[in-house]
């Protein structure tokens, strides 16, 4: 059980709405009330619906075992390596 008090409504709601009453509180749980991480979370969820990528999203854990996330910084570096090479010539 949850202590509401420690949580906004509006962040419980929306984790709610997202993924479901016990899905949201396993995730509060587990991230100990950590308010900037939950709305992480939620913005990271509602971004993915949003643009309908949770196709893509399912794809990648499935297949590489990653989350989107990882998928993000592992290109950002690539990038920026990739960068420096051709910078470098």
């Amino acid at each position: 059980m949850i202590d509401k008090e420690k949580i906004p409504e509006s962040l419980y709601s929306q984790l709610v709405e997202l993924y479901g009453a016990d899905k949201a509180e396993y995730l509060i749980l587990k991230n100990e009330y950590n308010y900037h991480e939950l709305s992480m979370i939620a913005l990271g969820e509602s971004v993915i619906r949003r643009l309908n990528l949770e196709p893509f999203r399912d794809w990648i854990g499935n297949s590489f075992g990653i989350s989107l996330r990882k998928l993000f910084g592992i290109m950002v570096i690539f990038g920026l390596v990739l960068y420096v090479a051709v910078s470098l010539l």
